[in-house]
């Protein structure tokens, strides 16, 4: 039993040492993720750039023309005056006969005035008219701002301390279940032969502990089957643990080809 219980022990040590493991290489590819993302970053955000600044200026001037039409207005007036004037008449007649005398008066008064008075007036008005001509002044302002950002280098290689580690890490990640299962082997022989001492023993003794001996052996099956259990997971763990080394050699492939592909693109 307690050897048993130091097997798991280590067990339990050894699935936490692959944690710790895993849980490095992801940091490492974070921070080269970062690494690169921070270049990229800083580049692409901080570098300098040259402005060239083009103003052209249009400008159209102001003509105002004003034209003035008078007509002169002239008033004519006539005036006709006509007097007519008759004067009075007075005319007498005296006959003398021998033995009488008579006398005839005749007398004619006449008076005639006439006055006649026309007056004409002829009136035309005067008319101005005045007519301005006014251009407006039109001022184009064209401002062409050119911006040009000379080419990025490609981004410098990763630390090699960082390389290294990313190499060293899935070599062991995969040595470690190895490692576990060469240290369980040895563990599982001694087992295996604990048990057949213990038949051997429990056969020399099977008319005194025959209860006892179902006991252990339930015991032992016991054992074995959580043995089997710990191989399976070792063995599951060590498909996942190829997995995630499939996926990283994915990644730094991917990796390799975008820092090709960027470096042929400014190279070109």
């Amino acid at each position: 039993m307690l050897l048993l219980l130091l097997l798991l022990l280590l067990l339990l040590l050894l699935l936490l040492l692959l944690l710790l493991l895993l849980l490095l290489l992801l940091l490492l590819l974070l921070l080269l993720f970062y690494y690169y993302y921070y270049y990229y970053y800083h580049h692409h955000h901080h570098h300098h750039h040259h402005h060239t600044t083009t103003t052209s200026t249009i400008t159209t001037s102001t003509t105002t023309a004003t034209t003035t039409t008078t007509f002169t207005t002239t008033t004519t007036t006539t005036t006709t005056t006509t007097t007519t004037t008759t004067t009075t008449t007075t005319t007498t007649t005296t006959t003398t006969t021998t033995s009488t005398t008579t006398t005839t008066t005749t007398t004619i008064s006449t008076t005639t005035t006439t006055t006649t008075t026309t007056t004409t007036t002829t009136t035309i008005s005067t008319t101005t008219t005045t007519t301005t001509i006014t251009t407006t002044t039109t001022t184009t302002t064209t401002t062409t701002t050119t911006t040009t950002t000379p080419p990025s280098p490609p981004p410098p290689p990763p630390p090699r301390l960082l390389l290294l580690l990313l190499l060293l890490l899935p070599l062991l990640l995969l040595l470690l279940p190895l490692l576990l299962l060469l240290l369980l082997l040895p563990l599982l022989l001694l087992l295996l032969l604990l048990l057949l001492l213990l038949l051997l023993l429990l056969l020399l003794l099977l008319l005194l502990l025959l209860l006892l001996l179902l006991l252990l052996l339930l015991l032992l099956l016991l054992l074995l089957l959580l043995l089997l259990l710990l191989l399976l997971l070792l063995l599951l763990l060590q498909l996942l643990l190829l997995l995630l080394l499939l996926l990283l050699l994915l990644l730094l492939l991917l990796l390799l080809l975008l820092l090709h592909h960027h470096h042929h693109h400014h190279s070109q």
